[in-house]
């Protein structure tokens, strides 16, 4: 393990520099094959503390531990390493390098550090590793300091450092258009960017800087293929490049025809890992490549069987065995049941999260998805989001959440008022958009006031189709159309959205078809395509439904139930999920999706359909008091506060 060298500068500014120094020196061992060196997340938990080099060995499990400073002044650097023994602390080998401070003489003095400690250990260059060592990445050293800086601003994923790093990486680029790493980095910061500050994925970079290097919206697969046109031997490049194939496979709709994407999103992640195997945010990503049902022969049933062999957790487990304080491989832990055996497994990667980065937001929101979708507990929830966004409050989607929380509670003026706060974060372009109107219609579904035509007036704003919810825009439209007697519109726009499913007689992607078309087709007198579609569903969806137990794999399957007129059955199974802990959740990410579901329209006016509500209302009540209670002791923002912009200071 590299621990953090210590900046002996008399600018603080400078501890971008050094540790930078440090994390090139990581990277640099890790490309030696023989040694496994933990990633720098994990090393540089150790930052500023005082644990002796004994613990630390033990805590990252690895029997050498390097440290050193690094002191800049003027044209001179003075770089000090030292290699220790984590058993006994003794000093096993350390040397001083004075030079004059240029871009060569910073990767060379890297170099020689990781060569001295390899021929200490005992390990052997190969001519390939002899090669990667000598590379210079860049011989200008401010394109390097701003790469530096860049990168940085990566780690704790808030959305301001995440727009500056975007800066960054575009004057690295400015300064020296050679430089493979800088473009890799402003990929990155352009894909984080989207994911953190807006909760989607996108292709492009809105800015990227000097209007003399962009001129224009930036393509991140440009970027990444730029990079390695530039050095093909630089692992994140590929790990990148396989992120944005994946992304490719969500924008086309993640059925059979997006294979040939994830399977080069897999190879180029597994390319990635072994040039450089402590990058570990390639594990994280690879192992969500292997999600993909289409992966895997006879769907679902190959996938379900990788799921219960512990496939994708492997992987996962083999990027903590090099950087065991990763938030985000322990993020992905806090998933259940997708990587979590248990609830209980994730809520304890999610406190670990905390632990290691209490200043992050993360970790609060993993908690809080937790407690929303796996115990149905929102008054929990919302006390965590509220953490989350103390911790970065330019992240619309932790607004988003807790508008989602109220409006599911029954309150739909807090649901308003905190999507308003989320629009005010979002550039002009992107508000308006479905998501946010879909939250502001809260108050007329609660109060029932659906059919009057402000439901219709509200979502007639909407034309962002690639918002995240706009399948919950296609069903409350459906739900007006069908009772307006226009079932056939309805179908229309299902069409438009979902061209190449549902709608011809092949069976192939069928997993891809939703319940409500089924309904919107016995609405509009297509009856039979209805059954046969939903009874092929149906059995497609009974393996999940068996063997997987997730909320929304009952939730899909009484939907079929529903739509099939099995009434009985499909009610067995919502009870079910009530009992397990559900409270009303849709797979479309709206908390209103069951009362106004079209796909159970068949079941609607039952008695015990009726019941189930009532529970749920009964028990969201009770919640929304805790919530209010919460409140009144100043735990939570009143509705006044969150109006005028308050923040109430964490406890």
């Amino acid at each position: 393990a590299v621990l953090a060298f210590e900046n002996m500068s008399s600018d603080p500014e400078q501890e971008f520099f050094s540790d930078g120094i440090s994390d090139d020196i990581i990277n640099r061992l890790a490309e030696i094959e023989p040694l496994k060196v933990i990633a720098r997340h994990s090393s540089f938990a150790f930052k500023g503390k005082d644990d002796d080099i004994a613990s630390i060995a033990e805590q990252l499990n690895v029997r050498h531990i390097v440290e050193g400073s690094v002191r800049r002044s003027g044209n001179k650097i003075r770089i000090t390493a030292q290699l220790i023994d984590g058993k006994d602390s003794s000093n096993l080998w350390s040397q001083t390098f004075d030079r004059v401070y240029s871009a060569e003489n910073l990767f060379s003095s890297q170099s020689e550090i990781a060569r001295a400690i390899t021929d200490r250990l005992r390990a052997t260059l190969t001519d390939e590793d002899e090669n990667r060592l000598a590379v210079v990445p860049t011989e200008n050293t401010e394109a390097y300091a701003a790469y530096l800086i860049g990168r940085e601003r990566l780690r704790d994923r808030k959305v301001g450092e995440l727009r500056d790093a975007v800066g960054q990486f575009a004057r690295a680029i400015e300064l020296d258009p050679q430089f493979a790493r800088a473009y890799v980095g402003l990929a990155d910061a352009c894909l984080l960017f989207f994911q953190y500050s807006n909760g989607e994925l996108d292709q492009h970079c809105p800015f990227a800087g000097d209007e003399k290097v962009f001129s224009e919206q930036v393509d991140v697969e440009l970027l990444v293929q730029k990079a390695l046109s530039i050095d093909n031997e630089v692992g994140e490049a590929w790990v990148t490049l396989g992120r944005f194939r994946q992304i490719q496979a969500v924008h086309k709709g993640g059925g059979p025809d997006t294979m040939g994407l994830i399977r080069e999103a897999q190879a180029a992640f597994k390319k990635g890992i072994d040039l450089n195997p402590s990058f570990s945010q390639a594990y994280d990503w690879y192992a969500r490549s292997l999600l993909y049902i289409y992966s895997y022969d006879d769907p679902p049933n190959g996938w379900l069987t990788a799921w219960e062999s512990g496939h994708w957790q492997s992987v996962i487990e083999r990027g903590l065995a090099v950087d065991p304080l990763s938030l985000g491989l322990h993020g992905s832990m806090t998933n259940y049941p997708m990587y979590a055996s248990t609830p209980d497994k994730a809520v304890a990667h999610a406190q670990k999260m905390i632990e290691i980065a209490p200043d992050s937001p993360l970790g609060y929101a993993s908690m809080a998805n937790i407690q929303a979708e796996v115990y149905g507990r929102l008054d929990k929830a919302i006390p965590w989001w509220k953490r989350a966004v103390e911790r970065d409050s330019e992240n619309s989607y932790y607004w988003h959440a807790i508008a989602e929380s109220y409006c599911a509670l029954g309150d739909a003026g807090m649901a308003t008022a905190y999507v308003q706060q989320a629009e005010q974060l979002l550039p002009a372009e992107w508000t308006g958009g479905s998501r946010a109107l879909i939250i502001e219609a809260c108050e007329l579904l609660l109060s029932g006031d659906v059919y009057s035509g402000r439901l219709e007036e509200a979502l007639g704003e909407i034309d962002g189709e690639g918002s995240l919810s706009y399948l919950a825009y296609l069903e409350l439209r459906a739900m007006i159309d069908i009772a307006a007697g226009r079932a056939k519109d309805a179908l229309a726009k299902y069409k438009a959205h979902y061209p190449e499913h549902c709608f011809e007689d092949s069976d192939d992607d069928l997993g891809l078809c939703h319940y409500q078309v089924m309904r919107v087709m016995q609405a509009a007198g297509d009856r039979e395509r209805a059954r046969k579609f939903a009874e092929t569903r149906l059995k497609f969806m009974k393996p999940w439904f068996d063997r997987y137990p997730a909320y929304w794999t009952s939730l899909q399957y009484a939907q079929g139930l529903a739509v099939l007129g099995r009434a009985d059955d499909a009610l067995d199974v919502l009870e079910a999920l009530y009992a397990s802990g559900w409270r009303g959740l849709g797979w479309t990410g709206t908390w209103f999706t069951l009362e106004y579901d079209i796909a159970f329209d068949a079941i609607r006016d039952r008695p015990r359909f009726q019941m189930l509500i009532a529970a749920i209302r009964a028990d969201l009540a009770r919640q929304l008091e805790n919530v209010r209670a919460m409140e009144r002791k100043g735990e939570l923002r009143t509705l006044q506060e969150v109006q005028a912009g308050l923040v109430v200071n964490s406890n």
